[in-house]
């Protein structure tokens, strides 16, 4: 969907998570945020903003739905997914870092 002035993959991705919860009133709930602030992000920001993609991506709980469909501008996610991997075979490992 294009939507004059936003950049229509993160659009299309908060949409995508709207549908899925069925209304931005539903998405706000599972959020624990105000029905406001999904509006804002559809009608004035065209995007998740990055600090809220986490909660997000969990509360929509659909493989559709993740940080890069949310927010594909934002070039460290791929760095994220190996830092985080990287923890959980050191976890997994009984490696213990400071």
């Amino acid at each position: 969907m294009k939507r004059s002035g936003f950049e229509a993959p993160a659009f299309d991705g908060l949409m995508l998570a709207v549908s899925i919860c069925d209304t931005q009133k539903e998405l706000a709930r599972r959020l624990d945020k105000n029905p406001s602030l999904v509006w804002r992000w559809l009608h004035r920001q065209g995007a998740v903003p990055v600090e809220y993609v986490p909660r997000v991506v969990q509360a929509v709980r659909d493989p559709r739905v993740t940080p890069y469909t949310l927010r594909p501008d934002y070039p460290y996610w791929r760095l994220l997914a190996v830092q985080l991997a990287c923890e959980q075979i050191d976890r997994d490992a009984g490696v213990v870092r400071d």
